[in-house]
């Protein structure tokens, strides 16, 4: 008897960035500015060659100290990273992302925005939540990855999900917490 060959291989670790509780974080200015970071991330606009929208720290919430962190801005498209954090992973990013320097409060930071987007994931077989009247996928509960579709970029989106989180590979994470480097926190996908 012959055993066919599963559907889903064994692929590298893959994680979804997050931003971890308790630490600062970065945000736009102004309201156009997520606006404008929305279409960056779309491809609308080439991050490279566009002015980065003004950003401020958020250093207080809710009346209590926010810790100091080297990611303080995870959202759709795009870790904001430390100058001495981006030069961590530098070497793992920097083929595969869009790293733009900004500078934030007199303090230096890279704006780093994955071009990697993989058509990976198996619907059929993930649990997705899905707009009612769209179908746009607007999360996924549980991932399966279809086999082969995960190539090597250290950090990934996925092409199905239009406002995704960044996708880190173990490489990155890797990379990140033999740093110590603080403000992400990885959750399985």
């Amino acid at each position: 008897m012959s055993k066919s060959k599963p559907l889903v291989q064994s692929v590298s670790r893959v994680y979804v960035a997050y931003a971890a509780d308790g630490f600062e974080l970065c945000q736009p200015v102004s309201g156009d500015g997520w606006a404008r970071l929305a279409a960056m991330d779309r491809g609308e606009i080439d991050p490279m060659t566009v002015a980065f929208p003004k950003m401020r720290m958020i250093r207080h919430n809710m009346g209590r100290n926010l810790k100091k962190s080297d990611a303080p801005l995870v959202t759709s498209g795009f870790l904001f990273l430390r100058m001495h954090a981006f030069e961590v992973v530098e070497g793992v990013v920097s083929k595969d992302c869009d790293c733009i320097r900004t500078m934030v409060d007199s303090s230096e930071f890279v704006c780093v925005h994955p071009r990697a987007h993989y058509d990976a994931l198996d619907e059929s077989r993930s649990e997705i939540v899905r707009g009612q009247e769209s179908r746009l996928i607007l999360s996924v509960e549980r991932h399966v990855f279809l086999s082969g579709r995960i190539g090597p970029a250290a950090l990934f989106k996925l092409s199905c999900l239009r406002f995704g989180p960044v996708y880190a590979q173990q490489t990155f994470v890797d990379h990140w917490t033999r740093a110590k480097l603080s403000g992400l926190r990885f959750l399985p996908a």
